[in-house]
């Protein structure tokens, strides 16, 4: 379920998130700490794995407005081998 994106976790949990204008999801969120600054009031940012294609985690440059838990796996355990 989507929850606005003020009540997310920010102790590094990964999440799903929300790209308001974009109007996409970002999946395996987490929240990075870093030290407060002006430019920087939040003490850190939202980042995800691979977010710019980089093969690296980088910072979500975009609004989030709403998040959730990750879903769960299916509960047989199998995959589908298309």
């Amino acid at each position: 379920m989507w929850q606005p994106i003020s009540t997310a976790p920010r102790d590094g949990t990964i999440i799903d998130v929300w790209l308001l204008h974009e109007g996409y999801r970002v999946a395996d969120a987490y929240w990075k700490r870093s030290k407060v600054t002006k430019k920087n009031p939040y003490g850190g940012s939202w980042w995800a794995p691979n977010h710019d294609y980089d093969g690296c985690d980088g910072p979500i440059g975009a609004t989030l407005s709403h998040w959730m838990e990750i879903p769960a796996p299916p509960d047989n355990g199998e995959h589908n081998e298309g």
